[in-house]
């Protein structure tokens, strides 16, 4: 759980991508905590077609990253898988709800078994 404030801090490279919502269906605003870490405020709903541009954002990160879903109000299946890919690969997911989180720990026991 993140706790504090959080504060606007854009780098210039990203601050296109952050500003521009696909399909006017998704809001990433970039935050940084006290603690240095960047939360990415997702608002609306997270598609297929939304994946690449968060992959992106993503990678552009070298330190500690969290994606709030406090939010989200619809998510795709490629979207859960997705999420809890990122999880996995130690960025931290805030603010899920329950049906987001169930859906995931649905995706990670149908991989265990396959």
């Amino acid at each position: 759980m993140l706790a504090g404030k959080l504060r606007p801090r854009p780098e210039p490279a990203a601050r296109k991508a952050l500003q521009h919502a696909i399909a006017m269906n998704l809001r990433i605003e970039r935050l940084v905590d006290e603690k240095d870490t960047v939360v990415f405020r997702a608002s609306g709903r997270i598609d297929a077609d939304h994946l690449d541009m968060l992959r992106g954002l993503l990678e552009q990160e070298k330190g500690k990253v969290a994606i709030d879903c406090r939010e989200v109000t619809l998510v795709s299946r490629e979207a859960i898988r997705f999420l809890a890919g990122s999880e996995a690969q130690g960025v931290e997911l805030t603010n899920c709800a329950n049906y987001i989180r169930e859906w995931i720990a649905r995706e990670r026991r149908g991989k265990q078994r396959s």
